[in-house]
C-alpha cells in the first residue's frame, strides 16, 4: 500500500512541477521555475532514480535557473544511472559551457557526436564543438573523423 501511495504521490508531484514549469514559460516569471525546480527535487527525494525528474530539473536549472553546476549535476547522475543517456553528453557539454570549462565541453560534444550520430542534437554538438576548436586552437584534433567528412 505505500508503494501505490508513494507512486500516487511522485505523480502528482512531478505534474504540478510540469505546470509550474509551463507556466514559467509562459509567463517568464522565475518564481514558477523556482517552484517547479522543487516540485522535481521532492520527486527525487521520494524516488531518486526517477529519470524524468532528473532530466526535467537539469533542463531547467540550465534553461532557466542560470545554475549550470546543479544541472551539471544533474545531468552526471542520470548518465551514471543509464550510460545510454546519450543526451546527457549534450546537455552536460552546453552547460560547461556557460561555466567557460571549454575543453571539458569539446571532450563532451565529441563524446556525444561519436556515441549519437544520428541524434537530432548531432549537428548542433557538431558546431558547439567547431566553435570550441576555434577557442581552443585544436579544430583537426579535436573534430572526429565524421565531423571532417561532412565539412567537405
Amino acid at each position: 500500500m505505500k508503494d501505490i501511495a508513494t507512486n500516487i504521490l511522485v505523480y502528482l508531484t512531478l505534474s504540478v512541477g510540469i505546470i509550474r514549469q509551463q507556466a514559467g514559460a509562459r509567463t517568464r516569471n522565475r518564481r514558477h521555475y523556482l517552484a517547479a525546480e522543487r516540485h522535481y527535487s521532492a520527486v527525487l527525494v521520494l524516488k531518486p532514480h526517477n529519470t524524468y525528474a532528473k532530466r526535467a530539473r537539469g533542463l531547467l536549472r540550465w534553461r532557466e535557473l542560470n545554475d549550470p553546476e546543479g544541472a551539471i549535476e544533474d545531468f552526471l547522475d542520470l548518465r551514471q544511472s543509464d550510460p545510454n543517456y546519450h543526451d546527457g553528453l549534450f546537455y552536460e557539454g552546453m552547460a560547461r559551457v556557460e561555466l567557460g570549462q571549454y575543453a571539458e565541453a569539446a571532450s563532451l560534444f565529441r563524446q556525444f557526436i561519436e556515441v549519437a550520430p544520428k541524434s537530432k542534437w548531432a549537428h548542433s554538438a557538431t558546431l558547439q564543438l567547431q566553435s570550441l576548436n576555434a577557442i581552443l586552437g585544436d579544430i583537426p584534433k579535436q573534430l572526429p573523423p565524421s565531423a571532417h567528412d561532412s565539412q567537405d
